[in-house]
């Protein structure tokens, strides 16, 4: 049977002076400035905007990010189908949330729908966004 994936997308500008994001990788909100993002600030960040759908997104630049439905999102580590995914990293990369509980405001990205072992792969993830955890 056939995958199917509506989309749901938003277009954001990254917010100046930030490092570059790449495509598939996570940018939160910028909690100052409406209609932009900016990098996570390391692993667990909350306020996810989504999955950057672009080649790559340069500070000023307006990009579409992926919001809801089927997403492909770049690893930090290997990820199994079913794994719970949060902000892993700075650079926006994804990883399993793990068994241990997170502080409040983790946020989660989505669920897995397949796996990979290699950091920098990509994986396919249903989106949910918002989704913090609250403690």
């Amino acid at each position: 049977m056939a995958e199917m994936n509506e989309l749901l997308v938003a277009t954001y500008a990254l917010k100046e002076g930030e490092e570059p994001l790449e495509q598939c990788c996570v940018a939160v909100l910028d909690t100052e400035t409406e209609g932009q993002v900016k990098r996570p600030g390391g692993e667990g960040a909350g306020n996810v905007a989504g999955a950057l759908r672009d080649a790559a997104l340069t500070e000023g630049r307006t990009g579409s990010f992926q919001v809801a439905g089927i997403a492909k999102v770049k690893i930090a580590e290997a990820v199994e189908i079913g794994d719970t995914l949060i902000v892993a990293d700075v650079q926006g990369r994804v990883k399993p949330k793990g068994e241990g509980e997170l502080a409040a405001g983790t946020g989660i990205v989505g669920r897995a729908i397949s796996s990979a072992n290699t950091a920098g792969s990509l994986v396919k993830c249903i989106l949910c966004i918002p989704g913090e955890i609250n403690a």
